[in-house]
């Protein structure tokens, strides 16, 4: 099981409203952080001005249009960023400049306003510890590490691909993600073959605004299955409907995860130590190792491919 960091987290019975960052603060931005020495930087408005996982139906497919229309002008954007010259995926698909890049962003990396006691970082949503233009530049890190992802492993016809539609919000599932043409079979699991029989007889008031989870429950139960070695989310109808279709199986790489977990735990490691697991606290991080097959590290979210010479 790989360990993430979700931009979201919702509770089963009990769905709170909490402060989400806007990226109609980027808008106000004029000048990113003077470690970079360039005010060319034009930073990304997200067409909603909240991330995709706190938009109810279509959001996350905006969102995803809205990435893929102006990926090449964010990558010019990139290169404002860096002053950098030439093309940013063809220059940059190197894991060993990727470490170059990273190593300059765990430096640069800023905290929104004079926050300094952990307790005030344990009171707030990760997305409001980093100032504004971090987001921005996550998001064109994330557009960055997808495009070069699809110039190293050309041989598997990789390609950007929407968010399947979801009854509720699914943290990483909503954002763009880059999938490879490598063959799959339907998922070999009781619970979700049990479900998608019980989904498919149910009224849509059953499931309806979650009223779902009490057929989850009851199913749970009667398979005998322990719920608390379970994360119910993973059996929603719409994720139960998509998991058994081989074709939505294939391996899928999420680099706006990637993006946002490396800058979260270089953060961490910058301003609250003390904040990190062991793993994280003593493991080396390294921006390139999202996309080296020998050292996938358990935040890139990148899967394990078959290399050239097995096609």
């Amino acid at each position: 099981m790989t360990k993430m960091f979700p931009y979201a987290t919702i509770s089963k019975w009990n769905i709170a409203k909490t402060r989400v960052f806007s990226f109609s603060e980027c808008a106000a931005v004029r000048q990113v952080p003077s470690i970079f020495g360039t005010n060319l930087y034009q930073p990304f408005i997200a067409i909603d001005n909240v991330y995709p996982n706190h938009l109810d139906g279509d959001g996350p497919r905006r969102f995803y249009h809205q990435v893929i229309d102006e990926k090449f002008d964010r990558l010019n954007q990139f290169k404002n960023l860096l002053n950098w010259n030439g093309d940013m995926a063809e220059d940059l698909n190197t894991s060993s400049k990727l470490d170059n890049i990273g190593d300059l962003f765990l430096q640069g990396v800023e905290p929104r306003g004079n926050i300094i006691k952990k307790s005030t970082y344990l009171r707030l949503q990760p997305e409001l510890w980093i100032a504004p233009v971090w987001h921005s530049i996550c998001v064109d890190l994330s557009i960055l590490l997808g495009e070069c992802a699809i110039r190293e492993y050309e041989h598997l016809d990789p390609k950007w691909v929407p968010p399947v539609g979801r009854d509720e919000p699914q943290g990483y599932l909503d954002y763009p993600a880059i999938t490879f043409d490598v063959k799959t079979a339907a998922i070999d699991d009781p619970l979700l073959e049990s479900l998608s029989k019980e989904y498919q007889t149910a009224s849509k008031r059953d499931l309806k605004d979650g009223a779902w989870i009490d057929i989850y429950d009851r199913i749970v139960s009667e398979i005998g299955f322990d719920p608390n070695d379970l994360d119910y989310r993973e059996y929603s109808p719409d994720r139960v409907s998509r998991l058994l279709i081989p074709s939505n199986n294939q391996p899928h790489f999420y680099p706006f995860e990637a993006a946002w977990a490396f800058l979260l735990i270089g953060f961490q490691r910058k301003y609250v130590p003390d904040m990190l697991d062991e793993y994280y606290a003593h493991s080396q991080i390294a921006l390139g190792d999202c996309l080296r097959q020998e050292t996938l590290p358990n935040w890139s979210t990148f899967p394990e491919l078959p290399n050239r010479k097995a096609q």
